[in-house]
C-alpha cells in the first residue's frame, strides 16, 4: 500500500534516487530491448563509468556508504556516485542506446565500435542488440506512453508539454522518437522516484572563472585505501637506543619482514629511537625527496579522538579497526559531529571562499566525502574519473531542452528529484568549463598507464589550467586502492609501492617543470595502519597507527614527526595494533595555515576536534608558511589542549564562523595584507 500511497507520494522527503544499474536495465526493459546475438548480454566497463554494475562489487561496502547523506542531511546513498563524470558517462551510454544500439560508439556501454565515424543515428549495424520499441503514430500519445514506461506515468504535466512541443517541430518520425526518448531520460522523474514541481525560471548559470590574483596554492590529499602495510615503509634501521630495533622488528613481522640489506636508508633528525630509519625498496623517489628535503614523514599518527592508552581506546574512539568507518573519520576530522555532512577539505574550501579567495574542490577517480562543505559560497565539487573530460553527447540543440525540464524546484518538490537537477545543471556546467581549460593543454612528461599514473596526470593538467579557470587554491582528492593485504602483503606491497614511485616520479617532475613545485603539498593518509604481526595467510590485519609522509617544494622536510614507536613488543591495541600519538588533526592544522586558514575561527570550522591537540611545529618553510595564529607550537607528538575550555572555545568560533555572512569581508583585506608580509611573492 505505501508504494501507491498519495500521501507519500507527494511527501518530499519520501522516494529515492535511481540506481545507476537500474536506469540502464530498466530501458532495456522498457523500451524492448533486442539481441543480435544467442550469447547473454554484455555491458563493459560499467562500475567505472556509471558507479554500479552486477557482480563487480568494489569493496564488501557495495557501491555507495549506506549512511551517505545528500547536503540537505538526508541519507541517500546513490548520491555518492552523482559525481560530474558518471552523470555525464550514464547520459552518454543511454543516448548511445537509443541512437544506435548497444555499441561502443560515442561513449555506449557495449563492446563492439565498428566504424563509429560513419555511423548515422539510428543505424544499429555496429551493435550487438537494439530497442525495439514501436511508437503510435500520434507524437503526443507517443509521448505519454514513454512517460508511462520510463517515470511510471510521474513526469510532470510541465515537462511533457516541453517535451511534446520539441518532437512536434521534429520533422522525421522515428528521430522525433529517440528525441523524445532521450528527454525523458534526462528528466529528474526518471532518475529519482517521487513527485517533481518545477519553476518556469531556468536555473542560474555556473559562476565562470575569473582571472587568479597573485598567489596560488594546492593541497593533494592521497588516500591509500584499504589501510596500507606502513610498518613495511618506514622501518627501523640503525643507531637504535638501547635495543635493535630492525631485530625486534623483523622478530615479530616474521615472514612480512622487509630485508635490512634492501631497505633506502634515511636520517631521521629528529628525537626517535633511532638515528637511522629504512624505507621501502620500492620507494627510491620518496628517499630522494626526503633527502632533498622536500618530504616528511608521520610517525606512529592516525586519526584521534584525543589522546588514549591501551587502557581506555576502546571506550573514547568509536569505529576502530573498521574501513567505513575510519575513512569516514578520516574524511570528515570531526569526531562530535559538530558540523554535520561535511568533510575538512570541504570546509577549508569554505574558508578559503569566505575570505575572497577563488578555490576549486576536485575528486578525482574518488569519493566527493571530503570535500563536501556548508556554506552558499563553498566551491561546487568537480568530479573527474582518470580518464579526464568526457564530453556531454547531446543532439544539437538538445541541452537548452534538459536545462528547461530541470529547472528549480519548489520547496514541496521532491528532494531527491531536486538532487538529480541539480546535480546534473552543475555536471553539465563544470564538463564544458573543463574541457575548454585543459582540452588544449599537453604535459611535459610522461606518465606510466597505471590508476595512480592516470590520477595524477590529470591533477597535473588541472594544476596546469589554473590560470584560464582562475583558480588561486586547488583542493584535490585522489584515492588510490587494494592496500587491504590481509594475504600476500609481500608481493602486493611491493606492485602498489612500485606504480606509487613511478607515478610520483612523472608528478614531481612535471610540477617542475611547471614552476609550481613550492605551491604544491601532497598529502598521503590511508584508514588506518596493520598488525605488526601476520596472519596465517601471510598478511596482516587491520590495524590503527601508521606511518604517513607529506611532500612538497615548501615543505620543511627531511625530519620525520611523531614519535615512533620505542617497543615494538608491546602489544598496543592488541596484536601490535599501534595507538597512535600523532593526530591527523594536527597534520590538516598546517595544511591549512599554509593554504591561508590562518585565524582562530577559521580553524576551528575547518578542525572542529582541533583544539584538542597541540599544532606541530614548521611544516613547512618559512617564508612559505601561513602567518601565527598566536597560540602555542608543539613539539611533534599529539598533547591535549590546555582543557575543555580551549577546546569548547574553538568550536564556539566555528559555529559564529557558519553564522557571520559578513565573514569574507571582515577578514579578507586584514588578512590577506599580513599574509603578503609573511609571505612576498
Amino acid at each position: 500500500r505505501e508504494a501507491i500511497d498519495a500521501v507519500m507520494d507527494v511527501d518530499p522527503t519520501y522516494g529515492a534516487l535511481k540506481e545507476p544499474i537500474l536506469k540502464v536495465t530498466s530501458v532495456m526493459r522498457s523500451l524492448g530491448f533486442k539481441s543480435t546475438q544467442e550469447r547473454p548480454v554484455e555491458l563493459f566497463s560499467m562500475e567505472q563509468r556509471i558507479g554500479q554494475m552486477a557482480h563487480e562489487i568494489p569493496t564488501v561496502f557495495s557501491f555507495f556508504l549506506p549512511e551517505f547523506a545528500m547536503r540537505a542531511g538526508l541519507v541517500a546513498p546513490e548520491s555518492q556516485v552523482l559525481t560530474t563524470s558518471k552523470i555525464v558517462s550514464t547520459l552518454n551510454g543511454l543516448y548511445s542506446l537509443v541512437n544506435y544500439g548497444l555499441t561502443k560508439c560515442y561513449d555506449g556501454f557495449g563492446r563492439r565500435a565498428d566504424a563509429c565515424g560513419s555511423l548515422e543515428v539510428g543505424s544499429t549495424a555496429s551493435s550487438t542488440g537494439y530497442l525495439s520499441y514501436s511508437a503510435p503514430n500520434n507524437r503526443d500519445n507517443m509521448v505519454d506512453e514513454l512517460a508511462t514506461l520510463l517515470t511510471a506515468g510521474r513526469l510532470s504535466e510541465g515537462s511533457r508539454s516541453t517535451i511534446k512541443a520539441v518532437v512536434r517541430r521534429e520533422p522525421d518520425q522515428e528521430q522525433s522518437t529517440r528525441l523524445a526518448q532521450q528527454l525523458i531520460l534526462a528528466t529528474p522523474e526518471f532518475n529519482s522516484v517521487g513527485t517533481v514541481k518545477t519553476f518556469e525560471a531556468p536555473r542560474p548559470s555556473l559562476q565562470r572563472f575569473r582571472k587568479p590574483v597573485e598567489e596560488y596554492r594546492a593541497i593533494v590529499h592521497l588516500m591509500f585505501v584499504g589501510g596500507i602495510d606502513s610498518h613495511n615503509v618506514l622501518v627501523p634501521h640503525s643507531g637504535c637506543k638501547l635495543v635493535d630495533m630492525y631485530l625486534q622488528y623483523a622478530n615479530i613481522r616474521g615472514i612480512l619482514a622487509v630485508p635490512k640489506h634492501t631497505l633506502l636508508p634515511i636520517q631521521a633528525r629528529t628525537r626517535q629511537v633511532c638515528r637511522t630509519f629504512g624505507l621501502h625498496p620500492e620507494l627510491p623517489v620518496l628517499r630522494d625527496l626526503y633527502n632533498s628535503e622536500e618530504a616528511v614523514f608521520f610517525a606512529n599518527s592516525g586519526f584521534m579522538t584525543k589522546l588514549v592508552s591501551k587502557d581506555n581506546f576502546e571506550d573514547e574512539t568509536d569505529g576502530l579497526f573498521a574501513h567505513n568507518a575510519m575513512r569516514a573519520n578520516i574524511h570528515r576530522l570531526d569526531p562530535n559531529n559538530r558540523i554535520k555532512h561535511t568533510g575538512a577539505l570541504g570546509r577549508l574550501a569554505d574558508v578559503l571562499s569566505a575570505k575572497g579567495m577563488q578555490a576549486r574542490a576536485v575528486s578525482v577517480d574518488a569519493s566527493n566525502e571530503p570535500l563536501v562543505g556548508m556554506l552558499e559560497s563553498t566551491p561546487p565539487i568537480y568530479s573527474l574519473d582518470k580518464g579526464g573530460v568526457n564530453k556531454f553527447n547531446a543532439n544539437n540543440g538538445m541541452s537548452e531542452t534538459i536545462e528547461q525540464l530541470n529547472g528549480p524546484c519548489e520547496e514541496v518538490s521532491n528532494m531527491f528529484g531536486e538532487t538529480w537537477s541539480s546535480s546534473l545543471h552543475q555536471a553539465l556546467g563544470q564538463n564544458d568549463a573543463l574541457d575548454e581549460a585543459i582540452s588544449t593543454k599537453k604535459l611535459s612528461t610522461d606518465f606510466p598507464d597505471s590508476n595512480i599514473g592516470r590520477d595524477l596526470e590529470l591533477v597535473a593538467r588541472l594544476i596546469q589550467a589554473r590560470q584560464e579557470m582562475g583558480a588561486e587554491r586547488d583542493i584535490f582528492y585522489v584515492e588510490m586502492a587494494d592496500f587491504d593485504t590481509h594475504a600476500n602483503a609481500v608481493p602486493r606491497l611491493t606492485t602498489l609501492l612500485s606504480q606509487f614511485n613511478a607515478a610520483l616520479l612523472s608528478f614531481v617532475t612535471e610540477l617542475k617543470t611547471q614552476g609550481v613545485w613550492k605551491k604544491v603539498a601532497l598529502l598521503q593518509t590511508s584508514d588506518f595502519g596493520r598488525t605488526l604481526t601476520p596472519n596465517s595467510s601471510k598478511g596482516s590485519d587491520h590495524g590503527w597507527a601508521g606511518h604517513n609522509f607529506m611532500l612538497g617544494g615548501s615543505v620543511k622536510g627531511g625530519l620525520v614527526h611523531g614519535t615512533y614507536p620505542a617497543d615494538l613488543t608491546d602489544g598496543g591495541a592488541g596484536r601490535g595494533r599501534g595507538i597512535p600519538t600523532l593526530s591527523y588533526d594536527q597534520i590538516y592544522r598546517g595544511l591549512s595555515e599554509w593554504m591561508g586558514a590562518t585565524y582562530r575561527d577559521e580553524l576551528a570550522h575547518v578542525l572542529p576536534n582541533g583544539d584538542t591537540f597541540r599544532p606541530l611545529r614548521d611544516l613547512f618553510q618559512q617564508e612559505e608558511a601561513g602567518e601565527a595564529t598566536g597560540e602555542a607550537a608543539g613539539e611533534g607528538e599529539a598533547t591535549a589542549g590546555e582543557g575543555d575550555g580551549e577546546a569548547n572555545e574553538g568550536t564556539n568560533r566555528g559555529t559564529n564562523f557558519e553564522n557571520n555572512e559578513n565573514y569574507g569581508n571582515n577578514r579578507n583585506n586584514g588578512g590577506r595584507r599580513r599574509r603578503r608580509r609573511r609571505s612576498p611573492q
